[in-house]
């Protein structure tokens, strides 16, 4: 019988939640996309540890969890530093980690980015996800993972250097760009907009409000990075666990390597949009 690496959660984090890729395909039943926020960080994690892409791991939110392994792993953790600790001494980022049976990971200071990843290498027990996916964090005592065997050379990748200051977000125009009127349309561009705190995982709602448009549209397809903005003129970016249709104007779209950038704000942060050119 295979080895299963077990592990516990002595304290959950704000908002530490288990993401994967496997819902792609379903929009068209009315289901979010979901994943990780950032997924470009959890891709490279799951590859330090020779996990595949599209692997389960920990998407951990502003303030990390406690976890102690029962079991020797390897781990890797991506995305924000959240001054992550082996046993109280600083833990890398973007490279495989080793753990020893025994041994707590804990998180603390925020210092850049807003979303950390932290994969372990194995593969999920399908009935353990499932099942993980419906319990508070701290409950996870159970959750285990099959061991695949050991990564004999250790990987590293460059951590990426923090988005300093407002973000510039490359967007296409989208669907309804053209019902917008010709004093709207340049504003999009030269607005910075500060995300508000009541912004989560299904849409970020943005500040300053826009010109009310008084438009709306049969309700239609979105996808991560869509702008919308509402008909009292508030955009609203929609995110990964946003809805697969909605009935707002479509003005904008982000491409998709700049939505994993999108991942890493939070409330407070500022960003301004680029339209994007790829001629």
């Amino acid at each position: 019988m295979s080895k299963r690496i077990k592990f516990q959660f002595l304290k959950p984090g704000f908002h530490t939640l288990i993401v994967d890729n496997n819902a792609l395909g379903y929009q068209q039943y009315g289901l979010p996309v979901g994943g990780p926020m950032d997924e470009v960080a959890a891709e490279t994690a799951n590859w330090l540890v020779g996990n595949l892409p599209n692997s389960p791991l920990f998407e951990i939110t502003l303030k990390g969890p406690e976890i102690i392994f029962e079991e020797d792993c390897q781990i890797a953790i991506t995305g924000a530093n959240i001054s992550p600790k082996i046993d109280g001494s600083d833990a890398p980022q973007y490279e495989t980690i080793c753990i020893t049976q025994g041994q707590i990971l804990r998180f603390g200071k925020l210092i850049s980015g807003c979303r950390a990843y932290l994969t372990i290498r194995g593969k999920w027990m399908q009935e353990d996800l499932k099942t993980s996916k419906k319990l508070p964090i701290e409950r996870l005592n159970a959750t285990s993972i099959e061991k695949v065997g050991w990564l004999g050379s250790l990987r590293r990748k460059e951590m990426p250097q923090p988005e300093g200051g407002t973000l510039v977000v490359n967007v296409k125009k989208g669907p309804e760009f053209g019902l917008l009127s010709e004093s709207l349309k340049p504003i999009l561009f030269e607005t910075t907009f500060n995300l508000l705190q009541d912004s989560n995982r299904m849409g970020y709602r943005l500040s300053p409000k826009l010109p009310v448009i008084n438009e709306s549209i049969i309700s239609s397809g979105v996808v991560p990075g869509t702008l919308q903005i509402t008909e009292n003129g508030t955009p609203i970016l929609l995110m990964k666990d946003g809805p697969a249709t909605g009935g707002y104007v479509r003005a904008l779209v982000v491409i998709k390597k700049d939505v994993s950038k999108l991942g890493q704000l939070k409330p407070g942060d500022k960003l301004t949009f680029s339209l994007y050119d790829d001629v």
